[in-house]
């Protein structure tokens, strides 16, 4: 007997919230996969991408400052993270390890 995947997500798509959050996902056979942006009611934005439903790196956008930082397999910050301060015109670099800036 076949598997049923009618109601599988698979593709792209948009989300509106109700608290004036959106987003653009990418699905593949219900699990996050590739680019997914959400924009905040804020105007923040979030840029992650996914590989089979695991976070591999993020990017999130502030008023004044940018971030950057990877994911291991425990989706735990791990490796190098940028921090853009575009108030303080710097740019900080700093590594991580098990979700811990060091």
């Amino acid at each position: 007997m076949g598997r049923v995947k009618a109601f599988q997500k698979d593709g792209r798509g948009i989300l509106l919230h109700d608290d004036g959050s959106s987003a653009v996902t990418s699905y593949d056979k219900d699990m996050l996969h590739g680019l997914n942006l959400v924009l905040t009611p804020n105007d923040n934005l979030i840029s992650a991408n996914y590989s089979k439903n695991k976070l591999v790196d993020v990017t999130y956008k502030t008023d004044g400052m940018l971030f950057y930082g990877k994911f291991n397999a425990a989706e735990q910050l791990e490796g190098p993270a940028v921090v853009v301060d575009y108030s303080g015109k710097q740019i900080i670099h700093a590594n991580a390890k098990k979700g811990q800036i060091v």
